[in-house]
């Protein structure tokens, strides 16, 4: 079971490369914006007024009112850049139709238009080449977005979009916007600031919504969310396409089919040789940071006092059954060592064992939620540092919590808990760097092979080459690293002695059965073994074969009673068997990790729930700046 933990792992790795490679292919920036950037220099936006009619067809026609002051005769006018094109998917991408552009000017500056694409943007560049404007001018931009709302769960269609985005490179004293649709907005909210900022503005609902907004600009944005029922709507449906966003060049290039074909050729060649010094490279590695082991003492067990040793590395060897986990070796430590991670299933466990201590009770709400009671500590009991840290944030707020509050609040806990864990085992002496340490080392090797075969691919397609053959060997380098990140931190010869023994236990848990248990202790046995069972994934498997023990002991007259710190759905007499308990805490498991690593999600969703929007999230915005 561990070992699916950690190719679940492994395959989460690669699928977090596959979707910064796509990242790199359909989130292309407007180059354009960086060079205006440096032209913005005395320049501001007095006021930037927008008002958006919103359709039922799900457009939106935009009118951009932008008072301007040229503290200089430096510059032509303005650079409007409008987000036009986003990812969706690994497939797709998703369009924002832009029509019927027009500006005028009503201080009679240029308004002459030059519309291109510009990445995922389309540039409009107003004024004149030949003229120059200085002193307060005044701009109106006129135009059509297709395909702008969002279809929620609820029932209701948001209308998401940075009004003003942090692609602007001057300062814009004060923003004010006004939406009207074809229904009344029931719900309205606006935030300014950096990109991923709380920080909200003024917003009020209405027949038509009204936002506000001072000091924007300069990397700064203002996002708006609006909500309207979906009946109000004809087609909510996303505007997607097919690959890319933008191909930065064509089919030609600047080299003969000739020349084209040797490049090619030496690509190849450079591919095999790249991906065979890595391969070597690798294995050479493992052999120098694989795990330590005492030579000559039996797996599990450590040199007795005065006993010559040798410390070796080379393959795991067989253990035979432990019957109970390592000395002093809480149920989160030895997952720790077993997979050299702190993962949430481990903090899990961590809790049941709290609870099984007498720390807290666990009360089976259902729908996969629970409620937990802290209680008056134990005596004769003591909590390491990384447990003390986990229980004082679970009841941070008070003596009861539910499971489900502590979604989207206790990530940052979670991070002290596993660290605390990591640290834990580098005093034990398990460890000579943390395994986080090592595999973030690691990690780095794998993200640059990886970065640099996406540079040689794209730079070889654009120039028209083969860019499989000029990335792949780097791409190969990138798979090798990856594969030995999953051993980054190898265990000291102390590590691996608890390690064989974490192993020779977890094979007991996966092989007991009910006849070897007597009646009067099974209880205990239960109880105690339970959290390491839900660390390893065997919560239902353990809770099977007492269950097989507890019909056997009522059979003879000894009864088992149900543990005392997890009451079960419905209370102690909806209890139906140790079958029920085992599932509930392995669903627990699954259920804590989730709820205690979750985040606020933002990214494609509503700007309401799951934690609400923020400055930069919805579509559309860009930015501009002089020219």
């Amino acid at each position: 079971m561990r070992q699916g933990r950690g190719m679940s792992r492994f395959s989460g790795m690669l699928t977090t490369l596959a979707a910064a490679s796509t990242l790199v292919g359909v989130s292309v920036l407007p180059g354009a914006q960086a060079a205006v950037a440096a032209g913005n220099e005395n320049m501001r936006i007095s006021a930037y007024d927008i008002d958006y009619d919103l359709k039922r067809d799900g457009a939106v026609d935009v009118t951009e009112n932008i008072t301007v002051r040229f503290d200089d005769n430096s510059h032509h006018g303005l650079d409007r850049f409008i987000i036009t094109a986003q990812g969706y998917n690994d497939e797709k991408h998703r369009v924002y139709p832009l029509t019927n552009v027009k500006v005028t000017s009503s201080t009679g500056a240029p308004s002459d238009v030059e519309k291109s694409a510009d990445g995922g943007a389309t540039r409009l560049r107003i004024g004149d080449a030949d003229r120059t404007v200085s002193g307060v001018q005044k701009y109106t931009i006129t135009y059509r977005l297709g395909g702008v709302v969002n279809k929620q769960p609820n029932g209701s269609t948001e209308f998401y979009i940075n009004a003003i985005g942090q692609q602007w490179g001057i300062p814009i004293d004060k923003a004010n916007v006004t939406l009207k649709g074809p229904a009344a907005v029931n719900d309205a909210k606006c935030f300014y600031g950096a990109k991923g900022s709380k920080q909200t503005c003024q917003a009020t609902s209405g027949e038509q919504a009204s936002f506000s907004a001072r000091s924007v600009g300069n990397g700064e944005g203002m996002s708006i969310v609006s909500a309207m029922p979906t009946s109000a709507f004809t087609n909510t449906a996303p505007i997607l396409e097919d690959g890319s966003a933008v191909e930065a060049y064509g089919s030609g290039g600047p080299f003969s089919q000739s020349t084209r074909k040797n490049l090619n050729l030496v690509g190849g060649a450079g591919t095999v040789g790249v991906a065979g010094l890595a391969g070597a490279w690798m294995l050479a590695r493992r052999r120098k940071t694989g795990d330590q082991r005492f030579g000559g003492v039996t797996p599990g067990e450590l040199p007795a006092d005065g006993q010559r040793y040798d410390v070796v590395r080379g393959p795991e060897p067989e253990v035979a059954v432990r019957f109970d986990p390592p000395r002093d070796t809480t149920p989160g430590l030895m997952g720790t060592i077993i997979d050299r991670s702190a993962d949430n299933r481990d903090v899990a466990g961590t809790i049941v064992d709290l609870s099984v201590r007498g720390y807290l009770t666990m009360t089976d709400l259902g729908d996969k939620d629970w409620l937990l009671t802290a209680q008056n500590p134990p005596g004769g009991d003591s909590l390491l540092p990384y447990e003390a840290t986990l229980l004082n944030a679970v009841f941070a707020g008070g003596t009861e919590v539910k499971l489900s509050d502590l979604r989207n609040e206790f990530s940052g806990h979670l991070a002290e808990a596993k660290e605390g864990m990591y640290r834990e085992t580098l005093e034990r002496g398990w460890f000579d760097e943390s395994p986080a340490t090592s595999r973030a080392k690691a990690m780095g090797l794998v993200v640059g092979f990886f970065a640099l075969a996406l540079v040689s691919f794209f730079v070889a397609s654009a120039l028209n080459l083969n860019g499989f053959l000029f990335g792949a060997g780097f791409a190969a380098a990138g798979v090798f690293a990856l594969f030995l990140s999953r051993s980054a931190g190898a265990r000291t010869p102390v590590g691996s002695a608890v390690y064989d023994q974490s192993r020779g236990f977890e094979l007991y848990l996966k092989t007991a059965e009910a006849k070897q248990f007597k009646f009067e202790e099974a209880e205990q046995i239960f109880s105690r073994y339970m959290p390491y069972a839900v660390v390893l994934g065997l919560a239902e498997r353990w809770a099977k074969v007492f269950g097989e023990v507890a019909e056997a002991a009522a059979a003879q007259g000894y009864p088992l009673a149900m543990p005392y710190w997890y009451i079960p759905y419905g209370g102690y007499g909806g209890f139906s068997g140790f079958d029920d308990l085992g599932s509930g805490l392995d669903s627990f498991g699954e259920a804590a990790s989730a709820a205690l690593s979750s985040t606020p999600g933002s990214s494609g969703g509503s700007g309401f729930s799951g934690g609400g929007g923020f400055s930069g999230g919805g579509v559309s915005g860009g930015g501009g700046g002089g020219w």
